[in-house]
């Protein structure tokens, strides 16, 4: 045992330790650039209610471990860096860049499609000329006869989202609609109906889209199980409608003038969408 007597933070300690300990010691102050006293008062000032003794020692079993295991990383990664060097495979050959897509037909309607869009100009047309003066919504019903319920309001919605009839709030729950775009409608356009802002769809729509059954009808409250989205509402698949993606059968309610949405069906431009997903879960078909 030797003993030896420093100065540790402000006071004289006398230390009792083996001459191995105290050679450790001397050996981690050089290489952590310290003074031997400098470390024994580092090691003072951390060692709590212990003696200074068995933390000097508790010390040094504690950084001798850290070094030991920082050596081994230092080797385990210099034989990894040695194996990768020597066994790295040839560089694979250069693969020319695979052809780029064929170029979509633009405008490209089945016959169907154009016909329900021809139908559904010609009646905004009537529906602005019939609002030249304000009208409410069973004036205007009253004025064309011959247009169903369904399809007057989603016509009627489409020309109030393209700004060509204004919806003007009346007292109660009825509205009065007045045309602000004489001339002829710019909605229902066969060349827009493939435009580029109407193919990309935003993530919950394409999510909505894809709950959709490949065949048949499905609930809407299925649809939105199906596609794990609490947001997915009537607007929803009547955005989807007016892209052409989907069809929607409605329910009237109350007096008849109020309705909701029952089924929604795919449609063949919404099946062959870029952005519906085939492997999705499926909202089950209606009946």
């Amino acid at each position: 045992m030797i003993l030896r007597t420093l100065i540790v933070n402000g006071r004289r300690t006398s230390l009792r330790m083996e001459a191995e300990v105290w050679e450790a010691l001397e050996e981690i102050a050089g290489i952590e650039g310290r003074t031997l006293r400098d470390l024994v008062c580092l090691i003072d000032h951390d060692r709590g209610d212990a003696s200074l003794t068995d933390s000097v020692k508790v010390y040094l079993l504690r950084r001798y471990r850290e070094i030991l295991r920082e050596r081994s990383v230092a080797t385990l990664q210099m034989l990894h860096d040695s194996q990768h060097v020597q066994f790295l495979p040839p560089p694979s050959p250069v693969q020319p860049p695979p052809p780029p897509p064929p170029a979509k037909p633009e405008n490209v309607l089945p016959a169907s499609k154009k016909v329900r869009l021809r139908k559904r100009k010609n009646i905004a047309t009537e529906i602005k000329n019939a609002l030249r003066s304000s009208r409410s919504f069973v004036e205007l019903k009253d004025a064309m006869p011959g247009v169903s319920l369904t399809t007057l309001r989603g016509v009627l919605k489409c020309l109030v989202r393209a700004g060509e009839v204004t919806e003007q709030a009346r007292k109660g729950r009825s509205q009065t609609y007045v045309c602000e775009s004489p001339g002829p409608s710019i909605i229902f356009n066969e060349t827009e109906a493939l435009s580029p802002e109407t193919e990309e769809l935003s993530p919950n729509l394409a999510r909505a889209l894809s709950a959709l059954p490949a065949k048949g009808r499905a609930k809407l409250i299925e649809v939105r199980h199906a596609s794990g989205q609490s947001t997915v509402s009537a607007t929803t698949m009547e955005r989807l409608e007016s892209y052409g993606l989907v069809a929607i059968d409605y329910i009237a309610i109350g007096s008849g003038l109020d309705r909701r949405v029952d089924t929604v069906q795919i449609t063949e431009r919404g099946l062959h969408h870029p952005q519906y997903d085939q492997e999705a879960p499926k909202a089950p078909v209606a009946g």
